[in-house]
């Protein structure tokens, strides 16, 4: 081979040879910019994996069948689960977590309409814990070809947010009452002053109209009995002189009602048991409920705290509602029984009386404490009336249960006096 023909050659070589390293330079730089590029995509990619599960919001992301593919740390923890890898391999489904199928249902008309669903608040089910709140919001994507893709979410825990909602939502409630029962108390202390005003109007006019009859009318009851005593009367003038008798003496007693009911209540208290007050108005009425055919029944209790209590003035509380419910019931078989307790409150004494008479008309109920409203043949309709008057002057009150055929029970609550000793 000629020299030139060799020389060509070796030229031809190391262009060759020149383009080789060329090539290799290239490729080795092309290798070194994408390991810079991956290296940068991978810092990339753990910074984000850092921001994704530091935020403290719930990120998620579900298929189209419910099933859990991708969660940050939040979420997970929120869920009750140990880390995300937890939940991915546990295959949690979102239908297991939101389980008010009226929820679900909710939120689907809500993606079907909107395609997303903003601010949602749910009830989700935890793991070993009570029931959780979470505001939801969820987006749906859509595949290339037009088909639901993936669905892809945040939330966050707003469980302490609804407990104070609801927690405030009962104290308003609570403070509605609160107003609503003090005003209804209100009311009542307007139209309870009422009444008293009408009653101390209508107790002078009466009390003074009262004092005039008595007098002419104990002088007709003097003339009637001395007429039936002396005179010599047929049968038919006996009988016309002994029934005015009998009509003066029921126009006496209704005058003392009236007065009864008419006159301030000057009580003279006396911190005593009572127990032999009780005991002595059943005595004196023994003998009518006996006469009458009826039982009186006693429960009087032995250890009660002593009450601050007008002995004569309480007797004819008694008295007045022994008689009333022995009026009530049947001449034969006819039940009343008088009763004291102290109420739980340990402040209270309460006296009942009750019978199993007839019992009152659940429209007449509200009326009997009314001055002159009786249902009774003959009856004043201030029995009652006084009876509340002598207990609230004992600063008592006294309340009437009864239902149709069932009989009624009276009763009469008095404070007891915290710094006396109980009866023995």
């Amino acid at each position: 081979m000629s020299e030139s023909s060799t020389r060509l050659l070796q030229l031809v070589n190391f262009f060759f040879l020149a383009l080789a390293l060329l090539a290799v330079y290239y490729y080795a730089y092309r290798l070194r910019l994408e390991l810079k590029q991956s290296d940068a995509l991978r810092r990339e990619s753990e910074l984000y994996r850092d921001l994704f599960n530091a935020t403290t919001e719930g990120v998620f992301q579900f298929d189209p069948e419910g099933r859990f593919t991708v969660i940050n740390r939040a979420g997970a923890k929120l869920m009750g689960y140990d880390s995300p890898e937890a939940v991915l391999e546990a295959g949690v489904n979102v239908r297991s977590v939101i389980t008010d199928r009226r929820e679900r249902r909710r939120i689907r008309v809500l993606m079907a309409t909107d395609g997303r669903v903003q601010n949602h608040f749910v009830a989700v089910s935890v793991p070993k814990a009570d029931v959780r709140y979470v505001s939801l919001t969820l987006h749906r994507k859509r595949n290339a070809d037009g088909t639901d893709g993936v669905y892809e979410g945040l939330f966050h825990d707003v469980t302490r947010r609804v407990a104070l909602e609801e927690e405030l939502w009962n104290y308003s409630d609570n403070l509605e009452k609160a107003v609503r029962q003090k005003t209804d108390e209100i009311l009542n202390l307007e139209r309870r002053k009422l009444h008293l005003e009408k009653l101390a109007a209508v107790g002078q006019t009466v009390a003074a109209f009262t004092h005039e009859l008595r007098n002419p009318l104990s002088s007709i009851k003097m003339g009637v009995s001395t007429l039936l005593k002396r005179a010599k009367l047929d049968a038919g003038d006996r009988r016309v002189l002994e029934l005015a008798g009998l009509e003066g003496q029921r126009l006496e007693r209704l005058l003392k009602d009236v007065l009864d009911f008419a006159r301030p209540q000057e009580l003279r208290l006396i911190v005593q048991d009572l127990r032999p007050i009780l005991e002595r108005a059943a005595d004196q009425l023994e003998c009518q409920f006996r006469d009458r055919g009826a039982s009186l029944e006693r429960d009087i209790g032995r250890d009660l705290p002593a009450v601050a209590v007008d002995p004569e003035r309480m007797m004819q509380v008694l008295q007045n509602l022994l008689l009333n419910a022995l009026q009530a019931v049947r001449p034969v078989g006819g039940r009343v029984r008088l009763a004291s307790v102290l109420l739980p409150d340990g402040e209270t004494v309460r006296i009942e009386v009750t019978d199993n008479g007839e019992g009152i008309q659940p429209a007449d109920l509200p009326q009997v404490f009314e001055p002159f409203f009786s249902r009774k043949s003959g009856g004043t309709g201030l029995g009652l009336t006084v009876v509340q008057k002598i207990v609230e002057a004992h600063r008592g009150r006294v309340r009437v249960t009864s239902r149709p055929m069932d009989g009624t029970a009276v009763q009469v609550e008095l404070p007891a006096e915290r710094t006396t000793q109980r009866g023995s």
